[in-house]
């Protein structure tokens, strides 16, 4: 199994630090590093507890990769052939599997950074300070999970809108 988050990877159940990024002279780069790091070390934390939510979306990636994929030739395809419901049916179908795995990612990566924050705060590693400003961190690249579940959600929304259950009369 192999996970990339940022610069941390997990290959044969090694975890590599990113050590050369940690020589930042900025606090904030070095916080950053450090929490991505322990960020990226929890989810290898939750796959070795088989945490479910991970599972769940690990399972789902080869789905998702050929649904991603393919959904918009589906669509296209459906527009192409003078609206053929069951071409865009398919598509939006495809499609949905995306939105799904933006909507399974959220407890996962929120479990991930509250986790980060625990051990952060409890084991020294970081003072107090650096906790809270991680903290926000954290934070702020949580809310581009829930932005992009929304805009896979609102992209759903107008293609049903647009193409789906369409009559052929």
């Amino acid at each position: 199994i192999c996970f990339s988050i940022f610069n941390t990877t997990f290959s044969n159940n090694v975890i590599k630090h990113p050590t050369e990024l940690i020589q930042e002279r900025s606090i904030q780069a070095s916080i950053y590093v450090r929490s991505q790091w322990y960020n990226g070390s929890i989810k290898y934390v939750q796959h070795q507890q088989g945490y479910a939510p991970l599972k769940i979306r690990g399972a789902m990636v080869p789905a998702v990769n050929l649904g991603s994929n393919l959904s918009w030739l589906f669509i296209l395809g459906g527009v192409i052939l003078g609206m053929n419901q069951t071409l865009l049916n398919v598509g939006i179908l495809l499609f949905s599997l995306a939105v799904i795995f933006q909507l399974v990612t959220l407890p996962v990566e929120f479990n991930a950074s509250s986790r980060a924050l625990r051990i952060l705060g409890s084991t020294g590693i970081m003072y107090e300070d650096e906790v809270g400003q991680t903290r926000k961190v954290l934070s702020a690249a949580a809310l581009t999970y829930v932005a992009g579940a929304a805009s896979a959600l609102l992209s759903l929304l107008r293609l049903v809108i647009l193409f789906g259950g369409r009559d052929n009369d």
